[in-house]
């Protein structure tokens, strides 16, 4: 049976990224998969936000961290 623990993070896109792939926590990214997007933090933090900016006509003002 498997078990899905759900936590909330309140932090910014890019933290939040890094933190669901931290391999410490994932068995070295066992568990994560993508579907379109990278499995590598900072290459999937700009490719959503390129997207948005693409999408939205507006530049995204979220913090860099």
């Amino acid at each position: 049976m498997s078990y899905v623990k759900s936590i909330s993070i309140h932090s910014t896109i890019k933290r939040s990224i890094a933190y669901i792939l931290n391999p410490d926590k994932t068995e070295d990214l066992l568990y994560t998969s993508s579907l379109n997007c990278m499995c590598n933090a900072e290459d999937a933090y700009l490719a959503m936000k390129t997207v948005y900016e693409h999408f939205s006509g507006e530049k995204f003002n979220a913090p860099c961290l």
